[in-house]
């Protein structure tokens, strides 16, 4: 078997988060950041500030502090199902209330998550509608690599394009949107941007006919 390399970080930002890392993952430290989209923030930092650490590899990742709880699997678990593979692009299946979503989008507990959809689509941020599009393999959180060429691609031309449309946009329904929150673990008040970036992969993969495979 020849050897892969694996670039993965998974983040921490205070003293529990940082109990929960695997040491066959690289620490992201994100003490004192105020990240508006989460994990997202970090995707798009690793990809302009650290291009020179993954460009190279075989696979690229960031995963939440929170992945074991969530997957079950080790970094080297994950390793291996992800080499038994030899997909382009590995992603966990969640839990079952997962399942019942149809579509990224249709999280129907959270009409703040459509409301950004609208919002996308009445500006033509992309040439389809948000909501229209038939997807095939639905990817939930960030719990996905990719290789070097996938993750670039989906950096490029989906990832920033998108939080930069509403993070730097004067319009004021846009800027509006880009703010909205919702309840969600422990009833917190959370940005609905995050959640709305989640569904943003699923689209990505399917507009440019890219192979997944997920793995339990």
């Amino acid at each position: 078997m020849s050897i892969v390399n694996f670039q993965v970080y998974q983040i921490y930002f205070d003293a529990l988060s940082k109990s929960k890392i695997d040491s066959g993952f690289i620490p992201y430290n994100n003490t004192g950041k105020n990240c508006h989209n989460y994990e997202n923030d970090i995707i798009k930092d690793v990809y302009l500030s650290h291009r020179k650490e993954w460009i190279n590899k075989d696979y690229v990742g960031v995963l939440s502090w929170r992945f074991f709880d969530k997957s079950h699997l080790t970094a080297l678990e994950f390793y291996k199902k992800i080499i038994a593979t030899g997909s382009p692009v590995v992603s966990v299946k969640l839990g079952s209330n997962y399942r019942n979503c149809s579509h990224p989008y249709s999280r129907k507990q959270y009409p703040q998550i459509l409301e950004l959809c609208r919002v996308a689509d009445d500006h033509s941020l992309f040439d389809f509608k948000l909501l229209n599009r038939p997807i095939k393999n639905q990817i939930w959180c960030n719990y996905w690599v990719a290789t070097p060429e996938v993750f670039e691609l989906y950096c490029s031309k989906y990832l920033i394009k998108t939080m930069d449309f509403f993070a730097n946009n004067k319009n004021k329904e846009v800027k509006d949107a880009y703010n909205l929150t919702l309840k969600h673990r422990d009833n917190k008040q959370t940005f609905a941007m995050t959640f709305f970036l989640e569904g943003l992969f699923s689209l990505f993969l399917q507009e440019e006919k890219i192979d997944v495979s997920q793995i339990a």
